[in-house]
């Protein structure tokens, strides 16, 4: 009905049915168009036979009645429901009814899958601490933090040797605000082009952002814009005579992350040949105090 009244289209009935005013409730609920697309919500579909005085009436129940995984499907339907309508009026063709729900569920576990990590993370045991490579081989840790009051970020990396020795440290600064999947995939890739410029060939690569480690282990990587950064990335670990991919817990990779953060304190980009900034000498001292234990 907004619509009409905005005078955006000629008429206030609902394109897909062409029975009734489209209002809100119509559009993402009543429509019987829309009967595809929420069968395949189980637990949702139940509510359809019943009526409603609103959107937000129907909200209310729904939101009362099921539970939290079922309430973010909902949500993840409707928004897709409306993404696909305007998709319909603006950029033909469309996804078709039956699509749109089986659509909506995958995108909610692929979001469900990606939020593992932070929980994974908290659950770490906190006596894990970093750990030297093997014998003549260096262990590259890198991280990545995001300043949400400049929006910019931070990439972090420090190089050991076998006896824990640093060999170099980097602080860069990125500019620009990117979500914290792009700002670890630019880390990861930042670690790998530095070490091939130090000279070295045989690295262990470590991060505590499971899912950019996880990605560059498996074959395929993930068809966005920081699985670009990593194919990237992956390129380049080729150039090593040997080279490994690990992951370990944020209290496995302190030094890294305080050098990330410490990004937020520089111009651009900062690098340390054998030692590290002054200011996180007590994190370098931590990690290898708990290392010799």
């Amino acid at each position: 009905m907004g619509l009409f009244r905005s005078k955006v289209v000629p008429n206030p009935r609902c394109d897909n049915c062409d029975s009734a005013a489209e209002d809100s409730l119509h559009a993402l609920w009543t429509c019987p168009a829309l009967c595809q697309t929420w069968t395949t919500t189980t637990k949702v579909a139940e509510f359809r036979n019943k009526s409603y005085n609103s959107l937000y009436d129907l909200i209310n129940k729904i939101a009362s009645s099921i539970t939290d995984l079922a309430l973010e499907l909902f949500a993840v339907v409707s928004w897709s429901i409306w993404h696909n309508r305007n998709q319909a009026r603006l950029h033909p063709p469309y996804e078709c009814f039956a699509q749109i729900g089986l659509r909506a569920r995958a995108y909610l576990q692929e979001y469900l899958e990606e939020t593992k990590q932070e929980k994974k993370e908290k659950s770490c045991q906190p006596q894990v601490g970093w750990r030297p490579p093997e014998l003549h081989c260096y262990k590259v840790n890198f991280d990545g933090a995001i300043f949400k009051e400049t929006n910019e970020g931070g990439i972090g990396m420090v190089i050991h040797d076998s006896l824990g020795r640093v060999n170099a440290t980097l602080s860069q600064k990125i500019k620009s605000g990117h979500s914290v999947e792009m700002i670890e995939a630019l880390a990861a890739k930042r670690a790998i082009s530095f070490t091939l410029e130090v000279g070295l060939c045989d690295i262990e690569l470590e991060g505590d952002a499971e899912i950019i480690i996880k990605a560059i282990t498996r074959h395929e990587l993930p068809h966005n814009a920081y699985g670009l950064v990593l194919e990237d990335a992956k390129a380049l670990l080729p150039l090593f005579q040997h080279y490994l991919v690990s992951y370990t817990c944020r209290s496995g990779n302190t030094v890294a992350h305080a050098l990330a953060r410490q990004a937020l304190h520089i111009h651009s980009l900062l690098v340390w040949m054998e030692e590290v900034p002054p200011d996180i000498l007590h994190v370098l001292s931590n990690d290898s105090l708990v290392s010799s234990l």
